[in-house]
C-alpha cells in the first residue's frame, strides 16, 4: 500500500484494515472446516484457564457478545466446542472445548508454521517485536475510548 500524501499514522491505520481484510481471506481458504474469524474465537479460547462465558470470551475476541455467541454456535455445530450452564449462574453460559478442538492444531500444525515463516519473511525479531508492542498499545487505547463512549451513553 503506497499512500505518499497520508501521515505514517493514517497509512498504518489503512494497512491494518487492508490486512485484516487480506488475512481473513487467506485464513478462509486455510481451514477446511472453519472460518478465520471462529479460528479466532478458538485461539482465544485457549488463552483462558477455565472454560469463559460467552461474555468473556466475546471481551478477549473484542468483538460484541451477540457475534461471539454466532460464531459460538456454529463452531459447537461443528463440534469443536460445548456450550453448558454455569454451575453457580444458570443464565450464564460456559464454552468448552471439545476433544475435535485439540484435533486442529494436529491436522494443521505444520501448514500454520510455513504461512508464518512466509508471512514474516524479511521481518527481524525486533520489528515483529516493535510491531507488536505498538498494536497492543492502539488496542489499550481503542478500549480506553470505547470505555469513555459507553460512559457517555
Amino acid at each position: 500500500m503506497e499512500l505518499k500524501n497520508y501521515p505514517a499514522p493514517y497509512v498504518l491505520f489503512g494497512a491494518l484494515l487492508a490486512m485484516g481484510n487480506r488475512l481473513q481471506a487467506a485464513g478462509d481458504r486455510f481451514y477446511d472446516e472453519i472460518t478465520t474469524k471462529q479460528w479466532f474465537v478458538l485461539a482465544v479460547l485457549e488463552t483462558f484457564s477455565a472454560p469463559p462465558t460467552l461474555g468473556e470470551l466475546a471481551r478477549g475476541v473484542g468483538s460484541s457478545h451477540q457475534n461471539v455467541k454466532q460464531l459460538v454456535l456454529k463452531l459447537q455445530q461443528k463440534g469443536y466446542v460445548a456450550l453448558a450452564q454455569d454451575g453457580r449462574d444458570a443464565r450464564k453460559n460456559r464454552v468448552h472445548r471439545t476433544p475435535k478442538c485439540a484435533e486442529l492444531p494436529e491436522k494443521y500444525g505444520a501448514r500454520q508454521q510455513e504461512f508464518m515463516r512466509a508471512l514474516y519473511t524479511g521481518i527481524r525479531a525486533d520489528e515483529a517485536e516493535q510491531a507488536a508492542g505498538v498494536l497492543a498499545r492502539m488496542l489499550e487505547n481503542l478500549e480506553k475510548m470505547q470505555t469513555v463512549e459507553e460512559g457517555l451513553e
